[in-house]
């Protein structure tokens, strides 16, 4: 390579970082404007990169698409929000209104969040989906997402979470875990023989489903309490 051609190559890598930065100063810029304080929620940093193609599955509860829902922020409700929430770093990640640029808000100021339907609020240290329940007697599930055994697939590597799910009731200063319907009999003796008989009655013994089952029997629980 001549001279010439060492300084136009130079040049031109010059000219493609100054346009990459140029191009990320200028997404910083968008987000920016639409944040103003009356949209605390959106000033915050932008997602830091997940590469997915390295990886089999990916740290997002049930999908890494945005879905809506509502978020108590700085004593701020916002509604109609798209977001994802990554179970791994246990940050909420959602979308900015117009231009749609990912960011992380400070999550010691998220009260709470809602995703499918359900209210997600920070219990332990972890944020926990509500599932049932309301006042001193929930039913709550967690959700955790760790570094598992590499996987291989058509000859390729790749990193991979292992997934795991747990559910707990917690009643007024009481919480215990939940890994079958009869454990929340054993769990209230004073109740023991009619969720039993319940249990039995409505043959969630075979239930395929194991949080259906918990769920119908939490829900036996809360009417005769």
């Amino acid at each position: 390579m001549n001279k010439i051609s060492a300084i136009c190559m130079l040049f031109l890598s010059s000219a493609i970082a100054y346009a990459q930065n140029a191009t990320t100063q200028t997404l910083i810029e968008e987000y920016q404007k639409e944040a103003g304080d009356h949209a605390a929620l959106y000033y915050a940093p932008i997602e830091p990169f997940f590469m997915q193609a390295r990886w089999i599955n990916d740290p997002y509860w049930e999908t890494d698409e945005c879905t809506s829902g509502e978020v108590l922020y700085d004593g701020v409700l916002y509604r109609d929000v798209m977001m994802r929430f990554n179970v791994v770093t246990q940050s909420l990640i959602v979308a900015t209104p117009v231009s749609k640029i990912l960011v992380a808000p400070v999550m010691d100021k998220v009260e709470y969040f809602t995703l499918f339907g359900h209210r997600f609020e920070k219990f332990d240290g972890k944020y926990r989906e509500l599932i049932a329940g309301d006042k001193n007697l929930k039913l709550w599930h967690e959700k955790t997402k760790v570094r598992g055994r590499d996987v291989e697939k058509n000859r390729r590597i790749y990193l991979n979470f292992d997934e795991n799910d747990k559910y707990f009731i917690v009643d007024g200063d009481r919480t215990f875990q939940v890994k079958k319907a009869k454990d929340i009999a054993k769990n209230y003796p004073e109740y023991k023989k009619q969720i039993k008989k319940y249990i039995r009655t409505s043959e969630l013994d075979y239930a395929e489903n194991k949080l259906y089952a918990i769920v119908k029997t939490f829900e036996y629980l809360t009417s005769i309490k």
